[in-house]
């Protein structure tokens, strides 16, 4: 069995005491060091977890959350129908909301003659924003969006054979719209049934009868009037991902007003506004669907396949005799980092994410609309919100995907040496700015600009204004997808870099010789670590890929480089360990497709033998080293408790 020599001096080493405690610690550098760290338990039992529900937290395709109202193509988003308010106007004085307002004016008084009028036409440019992240890139990044209006106003309520779509050249637009009012179809399942399965337009008659039945039995001169409000968004295209996806939404607005009138004057009594939204996508993300279940799917499978090979590893890197449950469980939860065992294997990372650039666009739009529900409010289901943060936490996997790339350059660059190590990401780095993105998408009134950017009138007409909205204008683009997410990591890194460097502006005072380069190395510091002195399995038996965030980079789990040669050895071990239990790097080892070759050496001074993948010289770098290759064996014919501890 090979072993790597523990002290210092050949004479101590003589001692047979000493000796025997060496060997000990030889044939297993843990067995006497049984302290158990609880805090890198807990981290690491709360990572584990979360890479093993990662489906069963937010499904394998984001199209499992919608409903299809066409062929496949179109598909479900979300469709509302709500009163936003019931007032009694007494006095007449009493405010309404600012909804109300904005509608009362483009009410016509009792004397108007027409008993049904279209008021106003008009499109309308306008840059919407609601989210933190829209408001934050505004000055960069316009979101302009395109508005129809439609203001329709029906005098005689009264009369029984009132019918708001009776006119079909001057009705509301919704009578019109096709599927967009056809509550039947999108109408959201946990609706009432009066409300899931009509049109807009028995909505609206249903919401008449209702006035009418309530002010029945009033007694004085009243008159009922309406004003129904059509708004529709210009279809727009979102970009930033391989599925196309396009956006339609539509809000109508029913204003009804019950007015007591004498021959002076007229006194308004009572104003309901009710109102329908609907958001509509226009995706072809069916025919992505398959493909993106089996990215996530192969991912989730692998991540129970890497940590089954992990507690093999773990139990498998003692010799027979030291085995035991106690040590496995040491070196799983509380020795091995956990952020390089999720973040290590390249192949489940670069599966999620090339599966979230796939369906970014339908995922951010989903989330948008989730997030924003009744009456404008943001969602507070607990169980909404935690679906929420965890389909935005899918952009940890572009930043650990850009890490990958970037550690991969770092090892082709002409010179590049395993003593030298790379320089990745640190471990909590990626749960930071995951965690600060999902702020970004809080919803809000202060963040909120309709402020109208251009108008132009057009032509009342019914047919007419339906192709104005999908046909004669173009549609419009919006960067979303990953455009979005990675922007949303940008700002979060930004604002991340800023903290540190104002922590490092107030410990100043007590730090010596800092200067603006120490500023530099601190802040890069604070998102980046070096791992150094790789063992000489890196590039052979396993991939320096496996460092897409550092050993030694997390705040908690810190595995900080000894300078004593036990510590040095136990963390030889765990770069082996770690390393060597990923599936792919072990299917390749004992199935034969790597041959990789081992040599064991002699150390002349000490007559210890130890192993490397290196061919090493006769003489050591410490003067009077002298080595003596020993033999030449397969990675693959050596004991596994042997082969991690090469050094």
């Amino acid at each position: 069995m090979a072993s790597i020599g523990t002290e210092k001096s050949p004479e101590a080493r003589k001692a047979a005491s000493d000796a025997y405690i060496l060997f000990q610690q030889a044939s297993d550098p843990w067995k006497a060091h049984k302290k158990i760290n609880y805090v890198n338990v807990i981290v690491s039992l709360v990572t584990y977890g979360l890479l093993l529900t990662d489906i069963p937290r937010t499904g394998t395709e984001t199209i499992n959350t919608m409903r299809t109202m066409g062929t496949g193509f179109y598909v479900y988003l979300g469709s509302y129908a709500y009163e936003m308010l019931t007032y009694r106007r007494d006095p007449v004085t009493d405010l309404l909301s600012d909804d109300a307002k904005l509608m009362i004016p483009g009410v016509p008084t009792v004397a108007d003659p027409l008993l049904q009028h279209t008021r106003q036409v008009v499109t309308y440019k306008v840059r919407r924003t609601d989210l933190l992240y829209e408001y934050i890139i505004m000055p960069l990044l316009d979101r302009l969006e395109m508005y129809t209006a439609k203001m329709s106003y029906f005098r005689n309520l009264t009369s029984p054979e009132f019918n708001v779509c009776a006119d079909p050249m001057d009705r509301p637009f919704h009578c019109d719209a096709g599927i967009y009012s056809d509550y039947r179809l999108i109408g959201e399942p946990g609706h009432p049934p009066s409300v899931a399965a009509k049109f807009t337009w028995h909505r609206v008659h249903e919401q008449v009868a209702d006035v009418r039945k309530e002010f029945s039995s009033h007694g004085g001169n009243l008159t009922f009037d309406m004003g129904v409000l059509d708004s529709y968004v210009h279809p727009v295209a979102y970009t930033g991902g391989i599925v196309r996806a396009g956006t339609m939404q539509n809000e109508n607005v029913l204003l009804i007003r019950v007015r007591d009138c004498d021959t002076n004057k007229c006194e308004t009594i009572f104003l309901r506004d009710y109102r329908f939204e609907g958001a509509q996508v226009i995706s072809d993300f069916v025919d992505w669907g398959r493909a993106v279940s089996v990215l996530r799917i192969t991912a989730q499978c692998y991540f129970y396949i890497r940590l089954v090979t992990l507690l093999w590893a773990c139990h498998l890197s003692a010799p027979t005799g030291v085995r035991s449950l106690w040590r496995t469980v040491l070196l799983a939860l509380s020795e091995a980092p956990s952020h390089v065992v999720a973040y290590g294997s390249p192949f489940p990372i670069l599966a999620y994410a090339f599966a979230h650039c796939m369906d970014a666009n339908i995922t951010n739009i989903m989330v948008i609309v989730r997030s924003i529900k009744l009456q404008g409010d943001t969602v507070k289901n607990p169980q909404e919100v935690f679906l929420i943060i965890c389909l935005l936490m899918r952009r940890q996997w572009l930043l650990s995907a850009l890490s990958w790339i970037w550690v991969h350059l770092q090892t082709m660059m002409a010179g590049w040496s395993r003593r030298e190590g790379v320089l990745s990401v640190r471990g909590h780095v990626f749960g930071i700015l995951g965690s600060m993105s999902v702020a970004l998408g809080y919803r809000s009134i202060k963040f909120r600009d309709t402020r109208v950017l251009e108008t132009r009138p057009q032509n009342p007409d019914p047919a007419v204004m339906l192709a104005s909205i999908n046909v004669f204008d173009a549609m419009g683009q919006r960067h979303s997808g990953v455009y979005s997410d990675l922007m949303s990591l940008f700002l979060c890194g930004v604002a991340f870099g800023a903290v540190v460097l104002l922590l490092q502006l107030l410990i100043y005072p007590f730090l010596k010789n800092r200067t603006s380069r120490g500023m530099q190395r601190a802040l890069l510091d604070a998102f980046c670590a070096r791992t150094d002195y790789l063992p000489s399995m890196c590039g052979r038996l396993w991939s320096v890929g496996g460092f897409i965030c550092a050993w030694n980079g997390d705040f908690v789990l810190a595995v900080g480089r000894a300078e004593e040669e036990a510590e040095a050895t136990r963390r030889t071990m765990l770069f082996n360990i770690v390393l060597l239990s990923d599936p792919f790097v072990l299917a390749s080892l004992y199935a034969g497709l790597n041959r990789a070759r081992v040599y064991r050496y002699r150390d002349v001074a000490t007559d210890q033998t130890f192993l490397s993948m290196e061919k090493m010289q006769p003489f050591g770098p410490k003067h009077g080293d002298k080595y003596e290759r020993v033999e030449s064996l397969y990675a693959d014919s050596i004991p596994f408790h042997e082969l991690v501890r090469c050094n």
